[in-house]
């Protein structure tokens, strides 16, 4: 099967459709919504009980933020705007507990189900309509996450006649999830590195990856200024860990040398952070010992493969991972995404063709296993006039239509996943 045939059959799995990082309590406080410590509950029961990774929220009523609550009967105290309103106070209710029971809204995983009840009159039909408060609140603050299963009913009435009463499930994720979402969000890292979280996307794209706290994962050539570094090896650090597979130490370029000092002052000024990264190198097709042949849990790189095509040393580089990956290993590939119409084959632009990675992951031995949209970014039309670095964060021509390129962000880039073959001897 040649390049192009083989680029048409794979998978594609879009798992996020928003690509805003996904941080619901960043976009609260966007919305000028504030939380507040739940009231002790007046009967016998508690706001919330979590059980292995989902949390059921006990009913919950609309609180005003200046006070009190919203009481009377729809249809005839209240209009069915008016209930609704009272339906997204109690969305905040319930995500106020919500968060005093977890600590970080940046933990769920998707809202389960939403059951509404409304006081109201026995004509009353527009039942639905009132809890959409609640549910266009959620989907607004956790995008495709908020979507969730719902039923919607009549009540004849309601404790002390509140107008609504909201339960809740949500899925909350596992002690890797909450553990990368805090080490994300963590403030040791670089304050200019945080601001590029709406490009890379971290906690999309490592889940995508399938990173865990317990692995031992590379990452190949992290660069002078180890972007991925700063949440990986203290993500890693317990449990897990963390290789930095640069580049040549030996090297005769002024380039690669500058680079090393720069990463060798870099693991020196953190050492709560990085003091048990260890740091191997790759330099194909004479260095290829990323670590011990058949011992890594996942090899990741980002932006690198249009690098190895200017030395001619892609495919070597790919069978280099191949090797140092356990059966079963992982193999994440991020790159700028170049055309498949492109003329340039050489990624002098710095775009490289999706389809020509995924032969070079398979002649050297991978099984594909997904794509995702995660990083994609259809502002990106690659033809600029020092190629890819004409984007932030490089910005090559400075001032220079500085508000063009920062409109359109950083690069349109594939994420592609692999996996080493469980039976690969």
């Amino acid at each position: 099967m040649n390049r192009i045939s083989w680029f048409l059959v794979f998978l594609v799995l879009p798992l996020f459709a928003d690509n805003n990082p996904y941080n619901p309590e960043k976009k609260l406080a966007d919305m000028d919504i504030t939380l507040f410590k739940p009231s002790k509950p007046a009967a016998s029961f508690v706001p919330a009980v979590r059980t292995g990774n989902l949390v059921f929220l006990s009913g919950h009523v609309p609180r005003k933020p200046e006070g009190g609550y919203v009481t009377g009967k729809v249809g005839k105290d209240l209009t069915t705007a008016q209930a609704k309103d009272a339906a997204r106070l109690t969305a905040v209710s319930l995500l106020s507990s919500l968060k005093n029971e977890i600590g970080n809204l940046q933990y769920v995983k998707r809202i389960v189900k939403v059951t509404g009840m409304v006081n109201a009159t026995p004509s009353f039909t527009e039942h639905s309509l009132v809890i959409n408060g609640c549910s266009d609140l959620l989907i607004s603050i956790f995008g495709e996450k908020g979507r969730h299963a719902r039923a919607a009913v009549g009540m004849s009435s309601l404790p002390f006649n509140f107008a609504v009463e909201i339960e809740m499930i949500v899925e909350i994720g596992d002690k890797n999830y909450c553990a990368l979402v805090d080490a994300i969000n963590s403030s040791e890292r670089t304050q200019t590195f945080i601001s590029r979280d709406q490009y890379r996307h971290p906690l999309e794209t490592l889940t995508f990856f399938g990173i865990k706290r317990s692995m031992s994962v590379a990452e190949v050539w992290p660069g002078s200024s180890a972007w991925y570094m700063e949440v990986l090896a203290p993500y890693l650090r317990e449990e897990g860990l963390y290789i930095a597979a640069g580049f040549d130490q030996e090297t005769k370029s002024d380039f690669f040398k500058k680079a090393n000092a720069k990463f060798a002052e870099k693991l020196k000024s953190k050492p709560q952070l990085f003091d048990k990264v260890k740091v191997s190198e790759l330099a194909a097709p004479h260095k290829t010992a990323i670590a011990p042949a058949g011992t890594l849990d996942a090899i990741l790189t980002f932006r690198n493969v249009h690098n190895w095509m200017w030395s001619k040393s892609e495919q070597d580089m790919f069978r280099a991972f191949y090797k140092a990956l356990k059966p079963g290993g992982i193999l994440g590939v991020i790159e700028h995404r170049a055309p498949e119409t492109t003329d340039d084959i050489e990624a002098k632009r710095g775009y490289v063709k999706e389809s020509y990675t995924l032969e070079l992951a398979k002649k050297a031995g991978f099984k594909f296993v997904a794509s995702s949209d995660i990083n994609n970014n259809p502002k990106d039309i690659t033809t600029y006039p020092t190629g890819v670095w004409t984007l932030p964060p490089t910005l090559r021509l400075k001032e220079k239509d500085r508000e063009k390129y920062m409109a359109i962000g950083e690069s349109d880039r594939f994420t592609l996943k692999f996996i080493k073959p469980k039976t690969a001897k």
